[in-house]
């Protein structure tokens, strides 16, 4: 355990750090988080709080992500959207702490059966980090122990500020077939543009770019009465962070099968870790439920467990992540909201909550 550690604090050493952003599982859950122009894409008010917990058995609870989004289409201007982001990530015994929050704004061109939507994204970040709590190499003594103060102590670098700023794309288009329609979308998005404020506490002038390239396509299979109740979700995320050290890419593949009140799936990772040599690939299962409080008034509560099994122990215990959404989907009442509204993708008439 504490060979393990070490190893964590030399990720975030200054003169070494390469810094990586937190992820969800649920991608479905936190897709503001995935790309900005998410933000406003369907009617009315959205509301996405998760728990992470990961790694439990490694630093008790000192690993864990929480994340709140929040996103609106303007009644007035449906081709309008608002986003509203709030991130806080811990890690370790030092308990890096990175808080940031973020506005954005979308907009989208209705084009027939098909939308584009662009978004741009400004956050604020504030980190900070408790040497105190943090063991390093030149501690140790091969016999003794932890035997010496090390110089790695810096209290100069305990706290920073700064900004950023993301943009995405996202293409949905309305496939019609007989007797029944397909959705997809692809997906790119980039977070941390090459510039920005200093940021001393990582080393260097900006966090590492980000790139996203997602998609998915809702496929309806299988017909109880009147409607087709039970669709298929096949998905995929590419991320790709710091590429000019080539540092970390991930790709994930899953598949969700869904009506309106279930859902259940999983999702394969493969995260070569090119630093170390060695992949650290999982595995992840989801399970939801989703009902209406009321007319217009929705939720879902989805739970998803995933687990190494290259490249980590399974001494880990996994990764737990919980989350909760709320829809708001009757907001508009005037007449502006029937201007621009583009009926293809209303996934209510089709009595499919929206995912993608």
């Amino acid at each position: 355990m504490k060979r393990f550690r070490s190893l964590l604090i030399l990720w975030i050493l200054p003169a070494s750090v390469w810094a990586q952003d937190p992820s969800f599982t649920q991608l479905f859950n936190n897709r503001v988080f995935l790309n900005p122009s998410f933000a406003g894409l369907d009617a009315g008010l959205r509301v996405a709080v998760t728990h992470r917990n990961l790694w439990k058995a490694v630093a008790k609870r000192n690993f864990y992500t929480n994340g709140f989004s929040a996103d609106y289409q303007s009644c007035r201007f449906p081709t309008m959207g608002l986003g509203l982001v709030v991130m806080n990530d811990v890690e370790g015994d030092g308990r890096l702490t990175v808080n940031n929050i973020g506005l954005i704004y979308s907009y989208k061109l209705l084009l027939g059966r098909s939308s584009l939507s662009m978004a741009m994204q400004g956050d604020y970040y504030s980190a900070n980090i408790d040497w105190s709590k943090l063991v390093f190499g030149d501690q140790y003594d091969p016999v003794l122990g932890i035997v010496r103060p090390s110089s790695n102590f810096n209290p100069t670098l305990e706290n920073a500020h700064y900004f950023d700023f993301s943009g995405g794309l996202i293409w949905r288009h309305n496939w019609k077939l007989p007797n029944r329609e397909v959705y997809w979308h692809l997906g790119a998005a980039v977070h941390h543009f090459p510039f920005g404020f200093n940021n001393a506490f990582f080393g260097q002038s900006s966090l590492p770019t980000k790139l996203t390239l997602h998609g998915g396509w809702l496929i309806p299979f299988f017909k109880m009465g009147h409607r087709l109740n039970y669709h298929v979700l096949p998905y995929f995320r590419f991320t790709g962070q710091d590429f000019a050290a080539g540092k970390h890419r991930s790709i994930d593949m899953g598949l969700m099968v869904l009506n309106k009140h279930m859902l259940a799936g999983f999702t394969y990772q493969y995260n070569p870790i090119h630093l170390y040599r060695q992949n650290t690939d999982a595995i992840s299962f989801n399970l939801g439920f989703s009902s209406d409080l009321s007319s217009g008034v929705s939720y879902r509560i989805t739970y998803s467990y995933d687990f190494n099994f290259k490249g980590v122990s399974n001494g880990t215990v996994g990764t737990h992540e919980l989350s909760l959404i709320l829809q708001l989907k009757n907001l508009c009442k005037s007449r502006f909201n029937k201007i621009h509204k583009n009926d293809c993708f209303d996934y209510g008439k089709k009595g499919l909550e929206s995912v993608f």
